[in-house]
């Protein structure tokens, strides 16, 4: 999906098209003082965007659904605290050690080149507003991604 954590935080029920595959981005969820839930805009203008819901994510969603409210949190968000212990029993659970939810978003980039998307619209998805942290941060080249060009370099080569 590609979402920010504080954008994750934001989903209210009511943003989500399930039968259709998307939903909205319209909020944000913040903690500036790591207590307290603050509700926000996006992080900038192209945030504020149309998302992608795959199959796994709409089998859970679908699992759990409501009508309205927060997804993570009924009424109100979670506060951090509850927020950080949930991510961090989830993590456990799954073996994941060394990862914050950030690199999900990272490697949800770089897969989306790699499968032959190209910048904008992986910039797109991802709600940043021009090219340039898709093509200096996220996507970055993989072995493997630098490997599938070795058929068409030595074509090139004779």
């Amino acid at each position: 999906m590609g979402m920010r954590p504080e954008e994750v935080l934001g989903l209210r029920w009511e943003d989500l098209c399930l039968e259709q595959n998307f939903g909205y981005v319209r909020r944000a969820v913040t903690y500036p003082d790591n207590s307290k839930p603050c509700i926000d805009t996006p992080k900038s203008e192209n945030s504020n965007r149309t998302i992608l819901i795959t199959r796994i994510p709409k089998q859970v969603l679908t699992s759990t659904m409501h009508s309205f409210g927060f997804i993570l949190g009924g009424d109100a968000p979670w506060c951090y605290s509850h927020k950080e212990r949930v991510r961090k029993r989830a993590f456990e659970h799954l073996g994941i050690k060394g990862y914050t939810p950030y690199d999900f978003r990272t490697t949800f980039a770089t897969q989306a080149k790699e499968s032959g998307q190209t910048s904008a619209q992986v910039a797109d998805l991802l709600g940043h507003k021009d090219t340039r942290m898709v093509e200096t941060i996220y996507a970055r080249t993989r072995h493997h991604s630098v490997m599938k060009q070795l058929e068409a370099i030595e074509r090139l080569n004779g």
